[in-house]
Parts: C-alpha cells; sequence; structure tokens
C-alpha cells in the first residue's frame, strides 16, 4: 500500500513540473531542484511588498528619512528627520480587537460534537493561532496556517507561496514552505554571524506531505538550492530523497491560505495599508515641517546696537556685555535691544493636516469615533453600532474573505484528531460587532419583558446566549436560592 501511495504521489509530482509560463504566479515544482535559484521571481517580488508592509506596521519606514518641506511650493530637502506616526498599528490593532473581541461561539450541528471540538479548539489554543494568522492578513494582505495534530502554526507569506494550475490560477495544486536551517560560520576571529546553509521545503497538497531539505547558498531573501542531503531535524531524521506524510484528508490540504483584499490580484491578497500609506506620509511630513518651523523659531534673535556690546580692537570682533545666546549687530549705534520676531503662522498647515486627518479616517474605513475611542455621553447599543458603522463593515467584508480557509483549518484539526465532521457543518460566529454592555442589555430585556413582548425564555437565549435548557436549568438555580419561592418552574412561566 505505501509504495502504491508514493507511485502515486510521485506522478502527481511529475504532472506538476512542466515548464513555468510566463506571468506572476509559480504553476509548478520545477525549481526545487539542484541548481535552482529559490525562491522563483515571481515570489521574490512579492516577498518586497511584504517586507515594506512589515516595516510601515513596525514604524521603521521612517528611519533616517529627511523632511521635504513645502518652500515657496517647490519640495525642498530638510535636514530634519521625520516624526513617524504610527497608524499602520493602530489600524491593525484596531481590526484585532473589532474581530476578535468578542466570544466566538463554534457549532457543527451536533450538541456532543460541539462540547468535543470545543475543548480540542481549547486544548490546542486554535483560536489564538487563528487570531494570529488573522492579524498577519491584515498587516501582508496574506498569511498562512499550517494545522497539525496538535494545533496551528501561523506565519508570514514570506515563507510560503501556491502552486497553481498553468490553465486555471485559481485552481491551487499545493503550498511551498521553506525554512532556512543556519549553521555558526566563523567570518574572523572575534566576529561570528549566522547564516542559512540549508532549506528545509516542505509541500503540502491534498491528501499528503512531501519534506526534503537542501544545501543552500545565498541570502535570507533569495540563493540557490545545492544537492538534496541527509538531514536531523528536530530530533529526527530526514532521508536526502525526501520523506511522505499522509493526512488521508484528500479533499483538503493541512495549509490553509488566508487572503484578504483579493479583488486587486484574485490570487493573493493586498495589504490594509495600500489606501492609507500616502496619507499617512502626507501627514507625518506636515506634522514634522510644523514642528521643524518651531524648532528653528522658537528661539528668538536678540538685535543689538553697537553701544551694547563690547569691541575686540585686536580681533574686529565683538561681544555682547551680558545677554547670552543669538543675537545679531544692528549698524546703528543707538538702537535699543529687541527682539526679532517671526510672524509666521502655522493655522494654515494645520488645518491641512486636519483635512488629512479626516481623509485618513475615510479611506481607512475604520472611522473617527472607533479609531479615537471617542463616544460622547450615554451610548446605546445601537447607536454605537451606527457610530462603527463602517469599521463593522470593513471587519465583516474581510472575514468574509478568510471564513472559508479558517473553517478548513478547523476542519482539518478535526480530522486530524479523529472528529468526524463535514465543512458544511462547522460555523463560526465571531460576534463583531456585538458590545458587551450589560447595563443597556439589562434594560432592554426589562422593558420587553414589562410589555410582554417575549418570555423569559426567549430574552435568555436571544440577548444572553442561553439554550433552552441552559435558560431552564438558571432559573431552577434561581428558585432554589428563593427561599420565598417554593413553587416549580413550568414551561408556561418560561
Amino acid at each position: 500500500m505505501y509504495n502504491k501511495k508514493v507511485k502515486q504521489v510521485d506522478n502527481i509530482y511529475a504532472s506538476y513540473s512542466r515548464p513555468m509560463t510566463k506571468g506572476n504566479y509559480d504553476t509548478d515544482f520545477s525549481n526545487l531542484k539542484e541548481g535552482c535559484q529559490f525562491p522563483s521571481n515571481e515570489v521574490r517580488g512579492r516577498n518586497c511588498v511584504y517586507r515594506f508592509n512589515m516595516k510601515l506596521f513596525n514604524g521603521e519606514y521612517a528611519h533616517n528619512k529627511k523632511l521635504i518641506a513645502m518652500i515657496d511650493d517647490v519640495p525642498t530637502p530638510i535636514n530634519y528627520k521625520v516624526l513617524p506616526i504610527n497608524k499602520f498599528e493602530l489600524v491593525v490593532n484596531k481590526l484585532d480587537s473589532l474581530l476578535f473581541g468578542n466570544e466566538i461561539i463554534i457549532t457543527t450541528g451536533d450538541a456532543a460534537r460541539d462540547k468535543e471540538v470545543q475543548r480540542l479548539v481549547d486544548r490546542t489554543q486554535w483560536i489564538k493561532g487563528i487570531r494570529k494568522a488573522v492579524k498577519l492578513a491584515e498587516i501582508y494582505g496574506d498569511a498562512c496556517i499550517k494545522t497539525g495534530r496538535n494545533g496551528i502554526s501561523s506565519f508570514s507569506p514570506l515563507f510560503a507561496y501556491k502552486v497553481v494550475d498553468e490553465s486555471d490560477r485559481n485552481c491551487v495544486r499545493g503550498y511551498v514552505l521553506h525554512e532556512l536551517l543556519y549553521d555558526k560560520v566563523n567570518v574572523e576571529q572575534d566576529n561570528r554571524e549566522y547564516r542559512p546553509n540549508h532549506i528545509r521545503i516542505l509541500i503540502s497538497s491534498k491528501g499528503f506531505e512531501y519534506e526534503r531539505v537542501y544545501e543552500y547558498k545565498g541570502s535570507n531573501t533569495s540563493g540557490t538550492l545545492g544537492k538534496p542531503v541527509r538531514y536531523k531535524y528536530k530530533d529526527r531524521w530526514i532521508p536526502a530523497k525526501g520523506k511522505y506524510y499522509w493526512t488521508d484528508i484528500e479533499d483538503c490540504e493541512t495549509v490553509q491560505w488566508l487572503s484578504v483584499n483579493t479583488e486587486k490580484d484574485g490570487l493573493y491578497g493586498s495589504c490594509a495599508f495600500d489606501s492609507i500609506k500616502e496619507i499617512v506620509f502626507a501627514i507625518e511630513n506636515r506634522l514634522s515641517t510644523e514642528n521643524w518651523v518651531v524648532d528653528n523659531h522658537g528661539k528668538p534673535i536678540l538685535l543689538l546696537g553697537m553701544t551694547n556690546v563690547n569691541p575686540n580692537e585686536k580681533t574686529g570682533t565683538y561681544t555682547p556685555s551680558v545677554i547670552e545666546g543669538k543675537y545679531m549687530l544692528q549698524k546703528g549705534p543707538s538702537e535699543k535691544p529687541e527682539y526679532l520676531t517671526w510672524d509666521g503662522k502655522l493655522d494654515n498647515s494645520k488645518q491641512i493636516r486636519d483635512d488629512l486627518t479626516e481623509a485618513f479616517y475615510e479611506l481607512s474605513e475604520m472611522g473617527k469615533n472607533f479609531l479615537t475611542g471617542e463616544y460622547k455621553g450615554n451610548v446605546s447599543e445601537e447607536s454605537l453600532n451606527t457610530m462603527i458603522k463602517s469599521a463593522l463593515d470593513r471587519g465583516n467584508r474581510d472575514l468574509n474573505d478568510l471564513w472559508y480557509d479558517i473553517v478548513k483549518s478547523l476542519y482539518v484539526l478535526c480530522k486530524l484528531n479523529g472528529i468526524e465532521v463535514s465543512l458544511a457543518d462547522i460555523n463560526i460566529n465571531f460576534n463583531v460587532g456585538r458590545v458587551d454592555n450589560t447595563k443597556v442589555t439589562s434594560e432592554i430585556c426589562k422593558t420587553l419583558g414589562d410589555m410582554q413582548l417575549f418570555s423569559k425564555k426567549t430574552l435568555l437565549s436571544k440577548f444572553w446566549g442561553y439554550s433552552e435548557d441552559d435558560a431552564l436549568a438558571e432559573f431552577e438555580r434561581i428558585q432554589s436560592e428563593n427561599s420565598n419561592n417554593t413553587g416549580v418552574i413550568t414551561d408556561e412561566q418560561l
């Protein structure tokens, strides 16, 4: 049976090894051979964009960036460091809190199985891994999930790519994951650095995985594959010919690819920063210009007459009698000391910066209220959802892009742990936009209860998330704690 499976996989692998077509996508595994450049030009091009996106998120893009000031309507470089305002991190973190701020409810259509799945989710910290993957997808536009029996690993798309059918790029043949392996190399006697000299490559397809280690010569971003080698990886040996792993999941890979904003590309996503980065750069430049002006003109220059200075006949220079700091000499001897004040105004610049900030709120789709947390007065759940509608719309749109692959990850996790469930049965409710406002919810329930529009059981289910059985049990507990009430709770009372 084993040899038969290997032969089947080898045939599949060979079918993938057609010559690569020109374009932006990898259509085979032909570059996974000794002497080939890795990764491909297509992958390296995307990786450049990925790395810049992470620099934006980390606020590293403005390091040593000099100010460009508008002087006489001419862009002029100024030896003044730009002040970074990391609105990129703000957007991602706010999206993260919006998507994962409430309890995530997982159901499969069977109460007993639901409990089993929930125990598995809790044991493997599956939601934590998904949360990390979604955050990476917002930063990069794409993220990768590797699902195993003990949980999931979430990592950036810098270490993976898709292999698609050359005639239909939406048909994913498999995924290629790679990991650079480092050995310590002596550069000089007292100078050591780590350089990758091996690379581990994992191919994931439906039903199987294939793992192999190659010698590697190059940098952290690109290099050349050497010959395949036998390699000890995490206390296990990988043979030079590679090693197959059978997942027995014929309808799904163990790797899931998460993408947001796929409309521009169709196969890969686009970063959450694409629509706002130029606006953020403009805000930073404007604020830095204002700061530069204040720094340069914050200390006024003193104008002195000749009677206010002590001449040095030997050097022909003058020094002020008492005054310290910047000063200028006036030609006439009788002028009184006075400060040269700057009468420039920053009102126009501040107004432009405010306009840019409003544009940022709009283009980010997050809104001022949600990003700043500015809510005036007592805000009800309904009014709050209205204030942050744009952010809710964006959050739900991103979840729609990611939802299917998130479900596939849970499906694979269940299958690898012996829980029989179909993709169609799994439902994951992120409760996006649900406001945790106990006071508001209590008032709503009291009003509806007093109006006798809903039963108590319905109120517990609709507003507090109780099941029918849990609602009945809760009222029984209330009854037992109430010494003055010895009656029996009936369905009619509920």
